[in-house]
């Protein structure tokens, strides 16, 4: 597999701290008389359900490519899906003392005691469906190993499928109202999050493994992958509205502000696939460029890390609760930078001039549009929480907001624009948590240092390089 591919697939593992450093979900909780989970636990819990949920998917796709996509079976892929399978196992297993330490607040040590862990197997609902999945992993890896034929291979397929389902029925679906509908939702959701995640790398392995059978195999992933898409998009649709009772709520609570990342990042993904698309038309017409096979592994390796930082932000999904019956007042901070510093300032960087093109109809004074774009965001985030439906309308003039201020500070290279949003957000962000818990958490703070970050990283996209002004030089001694 290529390098940057690989390194692509931990790109989750940050962002997915991140989100939890926010939360306060990193550190003990600190109550009075309650005992609370070692540190450690803290730490390791959501890193092994990170790994798993990895394991998990790239065990369904390399399954799913190498074992019925390809025109005939690859030996090599499926003993690549066995051992990823064995991963998933062992990370199972690691999982049952880490859960045993955070619900009994026990040292890791503690938390092997058989006594303990057995009533956990046998007596809730999480410790039940860690046996069924071990059984099932373990057989999957074990066939996956030895088994060849097409039919075979299905019924392999479908036991890995079962395995991945199976979380649906703890967590939050087992805890809402619509009990049925968030275990459905919430199990699909899973097994088809790891055949597109995992078929994507396992496509990119193919290539090097045995890259006969990748022209086929990438074809055939292509309407697998449209189909993913629509389930994804329904299941995490109706999850969400299972556990969120408004859609003011999609901006007023914590719960909201990772499903409206989710959310992105699944509209950046969609963009991805649509780019493998027009490739594989031009292919299929003979218009593709001669470097298209570098481009392919290019788009995948981008793909990859935003699938990664789907499967973290998932993760900290999980060990956040959804929003109680009555809204917040307040617009999560975490909303506020998503929609009006992280979406415009990674389009500007990703996109370059093709996302600042309708700024032209704009007037050419970044400082002037800076402040304007704080003062609407503020504005915003007063009514935000007031306007019910109307909230998705409040976030597409935050999102609008940022783009036009980072857009025109790009257009121009104004490095006075960007220090005007700089010193504006930290402002902006204490201003609308004012009076409230908020205002001082830690939690707050990380994600007003997350804005200055994403800033800093466009100020500095925004230098011309060496090289620039070096060909600029030449060019002008050509003439």
């Amino acid at each position: 597999m290529r390098p940057k591919i690989a390194l692509g697939i931990w790109a989750g593992i940050p962002v997915m701290l991140l989100v939890l450093a926010t939360l306060d979900a990193l550190k003990p909780a600190d109550i009075p008389g309650l005992p609370q989970a070692p540190i450690a636990t803290l730490w390791a819990l959501p890193l092994d359900l990170f790994l798993r949920d990895l394991a998990m998917a790239l065990t369904l796709g390399f399954l799913l490519v190498g074992g019925l996509l390809a025109n005939s079976p690859s030996p090599r892929m499926l003993q690549l899906a066995s051992l990823f399978a064995g991963a998933w196992w062992f990370l199972l297993v690691l999982q049952i003392p880490l859960t045993v330490s955070e619900v009994l607040a026990l040292p890791l040590a503690g938390s092997l005691n058989p006594t303990i862990v057995e009533s956990l197997l046998s007596q809730t609902t999480l410790g039940q469906v860690i046996v069924i999945q071990l059984a099932l992993v373990g057989a999957v890896a074990l066939l996956a190993w030895t088994t060849r034929g097409r039919i075979p291979l299905v019924i392999v397929g479908l036991i890995a499928a079962s395995a991945a389902f199976m979380p649906g029925f703890s967590g939050h679906s087992a805890m809402s109202g619509g009990h049925t509908s968030a275990t459905v939702s919430l199990g699909l959701h899973l097994v088809v999050v790891g055949m597109w995640v995992g078929g994507v790398v396992a496509l990119a392995a193919l290539a090097s493994v045995d890259p006969g059978k990748a022209d086929v195999a990438i074809r055939r992933f292509s309407a697998c992958a449209l189909v993913c898409v629509i389930i994804l998009a329904e299941t995490g649709l109706l999850s969400a509205s299972l556990r969120m009772d408004s859609l003011a709520e999609l901006v007023t609570s914590q719960y909201g502000a990772i499903v409206l990342a989710k959310s992105l990042v699944l509209v950046i993904l969609i963009g991805f696939g649509w780019k493998h698309r027009q490739l594989l038309r031009a292919l299929a017409a003979g218009s593709a460029p001669p470097n298209s096979a570098a481009y392919f592994l290019r788009l995948i390796g981008f793909e990859v890390a935003w699938m990664s930082v789907a499967i973290g932000l998932a993760v900290a999904l999980s060990r956040t609760s959804p929003p109680g019956e009555i809204p917040g007042d307040v617009v999560a901070p975490g909303v506020l930078v998503l929609l009006g510093v992280a979406l415009p300032a990674w389009a500007v960087m990703w996109l370059g001039e093709r996302a600042t093109r309708f700024t032209r109809f704009l007037p050419d004074y970044p400082e002037a549009v800076a402040v304007g774009a704080l003062a609407l965001t503020a504005v915003a985030a007063l009514a935000m929480p007031e306007l019910g439906l109307l909230a998705l309308l409040g976030c597409v003039v935050v999102t609008g907001a940022g783009w036009c201020a980072i857009a025109i500070a790009a257009r121009s290279r104004s490095i006075t624009a960007i220090a005007i949003l700089m010193v504006g957000w930290p402002i902006l962000i204490w201003w609308s948590l004012r009076g409230t818990p908020l205002e001082s958490t830690s939690g707050t703070w990380v994600v007003v240092l997350l804005a200055e970050g994403l800033l800093v990283l466009l100020a500095m996209s925004l230098r011309p390089t060496r090289r620039t002004r070096a060909s600029v030089i030449v060019e002008d001694v050509a003439v």
